[in-house]
């Protein structure tokens, strides 16, 4: 049986990236899915491929920056699934690495608006609607960045430890209505963000990356898929509170 049978998912940076292989992987097992981006068009071709492979997925237009696209991005989704059980926060930016005496005023307030703050906005606006439905959950996309701070990176790290810290205290408040919180915390994956925040792809570069990480290779999108999969069924029922690192051993080092 499919594992999101019945399930409708609300999935926030579903345009590119691991957004996308969360949108798709949550289809091919059966849910509903909102692909939910400020790129309408990208949305627009996730959506469609998802229901060209015989899934089920509409595409949202929201900046989840605004609380009022946001809001607007819920209501269009349960005009069209009739309510919802899981969201997935997955909008996030990075930087590139920059001492901390360095880091311009605008790059900080922007990290902190998409990765945390847009967290605020799909609470607000996505948990009503989670509590009318039993099996509710929440997968929030934080970072290794977020348990184990790199130097020069320290605002994108502090944004997404910040996650990690609100998915738990999320949990503790959400859990007498049986709605769990979870966090997924990646390592460095093969997206285009991860080759925004290196400076571009290179062979040199991914070589380097790899030789980084115990299992010999950084993430694939479908690695991150597969982790809020399992958080956002009801295999991962008595499951909440917690940050699953997704990283090849990294966080060993």
């Amino acid at each position: 049986m499919a594992r999101l049978a019945e399930k409708r998912a609300f999935v926030t940076g579903a345009g590119s990236g691991i957004g996308a292989a969360i949108a798709a992987r949550f289809a091919e097992e059966g849910a509903s899915v909102a692909a939910v981006d400020r790129d309408f068009e990208k949305a627009t071709a996730v959506a469609e491929a998802i229901n060209r492979s015989g899934g089920k997925a509409i595409a949202v237009h929201a900046d989840v920056t605004s609380s009022g696209d946001v809001g607007k991005a819920f209501e269009d989704t349960v005009a069209a699934f009739g309510g919802l059980e899981i969201i997935v926060n997955c909008a996030g930016i990075t930087q590139r690495p920059t001492p901390c005496t360095e880091m311009d005023e605008a790059t900080i307030d922007r990290i902190f608006s998409v990765n945390l703050k847009s967290v605020h906005h799909t609470t607000v606006h996505g948990v009503p609607i989670l509590r009318r439905h039993a099996g509710s959950a929440i997968v929030n996309i934080a970072s290794v960045g977020g348990v184990r701070p790199r130097a020069a990176m320290g605002w994108y790290g502090a944004s997404k430890a910040a996650m990690i810290a609100l998915s738990a205290s999320m949990a503790l408040e959400l859990a007498p209505e049986r709605i769990r919180v979870n966090a997924v915390a990646p390592v460095r994956t093969d997206t285009p963000m991860v080759w925004f925040m290196a400076g571009g792809e290179t062979e040199e570069r991914r070589a380097r990356m790899n030789s980084e990480i115990p299992l010999g290779r950084i993430g694939h999108a479908d690695d991150i898929a597969r982790a809020a999969l399992y958080l956002a069924s009801d295999e991962a029922a008595f499951v909440t509170g917690q940050c699953l690192s997704v990283d090849g051993g990294r966080t060993l080092l």
